[in-house]
């Protein structure tokens, strides 16, 4: 089924900085041929968009943005009544790390992405789910690609978006340089099957890349049906080189002080005040049920 054959709305961020945000909206005129566009004015807009989107009768919404603007639209269209099988997810990286996109086989070339999305070839993934507590009420949102707590989740807390604008990925990389010397929370991971592991930085991933084309979880697959969990016992300064030899071979599952977990459903709590992300926002702090759903989402992937 073709973009053209289906009622296709696309919810961008007029604000958005960069070549390829500047490249789509000189061609907002032709892309608006494809569909619906909708602006978003702050955060949670995108959100709010995709679930009017799909309640108006949408069937396909693409998400123009980065990991951020698929992470909200991605709960808009869960937020609905509507079954999963009804509509269809597509993305067009305009982000600063777009690790979705680049899962999925997208290339960051704007011209490529129209062109599979116009083809609108689809395919089912995993939907992975958070249950935690805010404010004493129940609260859950889902993720398509990565999540994580504690080094990671204080790092983004440092990035803003004039950081990103600025520096690009590079931000993520600084902040996390800056939170190394903070004290950093211990956090406990319990897996269903009975497996307990402690760190101070937790990764999660539904498919394999994470922070950008790196094979973090070298064994995941966005429809395996699991969760894939790297747990790393300590960061410290002095294991940054060894980290990072490992990042770039895609080995660091492998390295000592470093725990791969695969699992259905992943429990992570700690004693201290510790926070977790999902797709780059931070989102609540632990504890926080990870667990995979029972729902399939359609994506429009190349083919």
């Amino acid at each position: 089924m073709t973009l053209i054959a289906s009622k296709t709305c696309i919810i961008t961020n007029p604000s958005a900085r960069g070549n390829r945000a500047r490249f789509f909206l000189e061609q907002r005129q032709e892309w608006g041929q494809m569909g619906v566009i909708m602006e978003t004015s702050g955060p949670g807009d995108a959100e709010k968009l995709a679930s009017e989107a799909i309640q108006s009768g949408f069937t396909t919404v693409i998400a123009a943005g980065g990991d951020g603007t698929v992470y909200e639209v991605l709960n808009g269209l869960l937020s609905t009544n509507v079954d999963c099988d009804k509509y269809r997810l597509g993305v067009l990286p305009l982000g600063t790390v777009n690790v979705f996109a680049k899962e999925l086989g997208f290339s960051m070339n704007i011209a490529r992405c129209q062109e599979v999305l116009y083809k609108g070839v689809s395919r089912n993934i995993d939907l992975p789910i958070v249950r935690f507590k805010k404010d004493s009420l129940e609260k859950r949102r889902y993720f398509v690609q990565l999540a994580g707590a504690g080094l990671d989740a204080f790092a983004i807390q440092e990035v803003n978006s004039k950081m990103k604008k600025q520096l690009g990925p590079i931000a993520y990389v600084a902040a996390g340089l800056k939170v190394l010397g903070k004290t950093l929370p211990q956090i406990q991971c319990h897996t269903a099957e009975g497996m307990q592991v402690e760190g101070k930085l937790v990764l999660l991933g539904n498919g394999a890349f994470y922070g950008g084309r790196f094979r973090v979880f070298p064994d995941a697959n966005l429809d395996d049906g699991l969760i894939h969990a790297i747990v790393f016992q300590d960061v410290k300064w002095f294991q940054l080189p060894w980290r990072g030899i490992g990042l770039f071979l895609n080995k660091l599952h492998t390295q000592s002080g470093v725990t791969y977990l695969k699992s259905t459903s992943l429990e992570l709590k700690s004693e201290e005040l510790a926070f977790f992300e999902l797709e780059g926002e931070v989102v609540g702090q632990l504890p926080a049920n990870f667990q995979m759903s029972s729902k399939k989402l359609q994506v429009i992937v190349p083919d």
